[in-house]
């Protein structure tokens, strides 16, 4: 049997500032804060917070 370890965040889809991920809430992996993209031609932005560029769904 094969004994691996899976990290959970890391599987999760990931998008990137510049992206167009469509309609939905957008957690920052840095901070936690929430962008909402009302509209599929929405860009993300950088974190209103922190500046990162890394979100989750």
């Amino acid at each position: 049997m094969l004994n691996a370890t899976w990290d959970y965040e890391k599987e999760l889809i990931m998008s990137t500032t510049g992206e167009k991920p469509g309609i939905g809430t957008y957690t920052c992996t840095k901070c936690g804060e929430t962008v909402t993209l009302d509209d599929n031609t929405d860009t993300l932005p950088p974190c209103p917070r922190c500046h990162g560029t890394d979100y989750r769904p």
